[in-house]
């Protein structure tokens, strides 16, 4: 197999340490224990995470749609989003779902981002800061 030169080849071990023994959970439920078993929780909080995780962007026990924002200051979005956790009961497992929310920093040019971040919106400053960006750029690609 050819390798492209800025590709390296990695070998991957899978290794199986241990397995979840999920009885414990089911005495739980069943009422026959008040002991509460984490591992298993632990392990079913895993399992519903998975998915979101691929799609979402995790934070803490929340997902949250970064594409899906809303502007509430300059420079500044707030995004909505979904708490997930499986929480125990007397004799069934609950699914614990609310609604979140996140603020974020917007992204785009570094510059006209501060710019919008630290100084309220005025159409002349605005302006003023473009073109002082345009000049630090030719001045930067100048130099080097």
């Amino acid at each position: 197999m050819k390798h492209l030169p800025f590709i390296r080849p990695f070998e991957l071990k899978i290794t199986k340490v241990s397995e979840v023994d999920m009885s414990p959970l089911e005495a739980f439920i069943a009422g026959k224990t008040n002991e509460k078993p984490d591992i298993a929780f632990t392990c079913l909080d895993l399992i519903l995470r998975h998915v979101p995780s691929l799609k979402l962007k995790n934070v803490g026990r929340s997902f949250f749609n970064v594409d899906n924002f809303e502007n509430i200051s300059d420079g500044v979005a707030i995004s909505k989003g979904t708490f997930l956790s499986v929480r125990p009961a007397r004799g069934q497992i609950l699914l614990n779902m609310d609604t979140a929310a996140a603020a974020l920093y917007q992204s785009g040019k570094f510059f006209l981002l501060l710019f919008c971040f630290f100084f309220p919106v005025n159409f002349f400053l605005f302006c003023f800061m473009v073109i002082f960006y345009q000049i630090y750029i030719s001045v930067i690609y100048k130099i080097f």
